[in-house]
């Protein structure tokens, strides 16, 4: 951008040199002014800058891919000096982005509960969420027959709603079931406050009105996360954590990575 207004400029001024030496030169005003003009090009050329300024660029953008950050644009760059407050995602940027199934707590119980994780696992199966990918991975050493769902819908923010032999089945977070109106007996809220504690998310699964298990996954927290937002921190520049997750997971892993800042949900 500078050597776009730089360029213009110096050649105006030259070309007024050259003019104003042709008219006050006297003898040799030919040569006096030809001389004068190209000083002006050489002393103020632009090159260094024309050429330096995108290289520096460039290498810093190649810099930044090296460390997995994709910098947009060199306009970018060039006021990244000004950032003063970065958000961060919680899974996969503080947490390794790798959940896996630490619990399930069921309501049900001997082939009941077989059958049920037959259909969990068929449900699941069907969506590419890393959290149905978490579950269908615990249940993968299960017996499974082949079970096609009626129906699946997945609602963004919440969940799958998936139908099966006339029942309608939810896996998903607790505003799915509210939509739904399924109740969380005591016990289960209990043991969900625990695991939200150990910052582990947590998934309900659910037929028609019946909460039939509570599922907690945790995603661990990169070594590295902690280090690298007290440095951000450090140099004034305030961190927040922006997740999908519910309150409590969220604030549980800002607090292992020394954060007030968080938005969830």
């Amino acid at each position: 951008q500078i050597a776009g207004i730089f360029v213009p400029v110096v050649m105006a001024i030259s070309v007024i040199t050259f003019a104003t030496w042709m008219i006050l030169g006297g003898e040799n005003a030919v040569a006096q002014a030809l001389l004068t003009m190209v000083s002006v090009l050489v002393i103020a050329c632009p090159c260094a800058l024309g050429l330096a300024t995108p290289t520096a660029i460039m290498v810093g953008m190649g810099k930044g891919a090296e460390n997995g950050i994709l910098i947009k644009d060199a306009e970018s760059l060039e006021l990244a000096h000004k950032v003063n407050a970065i958000v961060l995602d919680k899974t996969g940027t503080i947490t390794e982005g790798k959940p896996a199934v630490t619990d399930i707590e069921w309501n049900v119980s001997g082939d009941e509960k077989t059958d049920l994780e037959q259909i969990l696992y068929a449900i699941e199966s069907q969506s590419e969420h890393p959290l149905a990918e978490a579950v269908t991975a615990s249940l993968k050493n299960t017996s499974h027959k082949r079970i096609a769902p009626d129906k699946f819908e997945s609602i963004t923010g919440k969940g799958v709603v998936a139908g099966y032999n006339h029942h309608v089945y939810l896996v998903g977070n607790q505003k799915l079931l509210s939509d739904y109106q399924v109740n969380i007996q005591k016990n289960s809220s209990d043991q969900i406050i625990i695991w939200q504690s150990e910052a582990k998310t947590v998934i309900y699964f659910a037929r028609d009105k019946e909460l039939l298990a509570v599922i907690a996954i945790a995603d661990k927290i990169k070594e590295t996360s902690a280090k690298a937002i007290t440095d951000l921190q450090n140099q004034g520049i305030e961190v927040y954590i922006l997740t999908g997750d519910n309150v409590h997971t969220a604030k549980a892993v800002a607090q292992k990575v020394g954060l007030k800042n968080f938005k969830a949900e």
